[in-house]
């Protein structure tokens, strides 16, 4: 089965978006890694935020989402702060059309509120 090129594009443009956004959530670097099988962003700062992954989801052609810890309130947040912007999968994912244009203010947002979750300002 060939790759649907607006995955592709979307996956690659949620790197850019999270790499961007770890510029200044993450000054002391960013860590690109891999967990589960999917690319997967954290804080070089121990203690600081969660791992945020990203991925196509197979089952569902054309979508993308972007993982959190499920044990955090990340999810909550966002569907409070963004409610029309993400397809929300309980407590664990933002999902994406890959054919539609990317709400990159949003995505930035919830990626530096992920990155210093466990940072006191963060949480306020």
């Amino acid at each position: 089965m060939t790759p649907d090129p607006a995955v592709i594009a979307a996956l690659a443009a949620l790197r850019d978006i999270i790499r961007e956004t770890g510029k200044t959530a993450a000054p002391a670097g960013l860590i690109e890694t891999t967990k589960w099988g999917q690319p997967a962003f954290l804080s070089a700062t121990p203690r600081t935020g969660t791992t945020v992954r990203i991925d196509a989801l197979p089952a569902e052609p054309g979508k993308v989402a972007i993982f959190f810890h499920c044990k955090t309130s990340l999810v909550e947040r966002f569907r409070s702060l963004f409610p029309n912007d993400f397809e929300f999968r309980g407590n664990r994912a933002l999902v994406l059309d890959a054919h539609q244009p990317l709400p990159h203010e949003a995505i930035a947002t919830c990626v530096a509120l992920a990155l210093t979750y466990y940072k006191p300002a963060a949480r306020a």
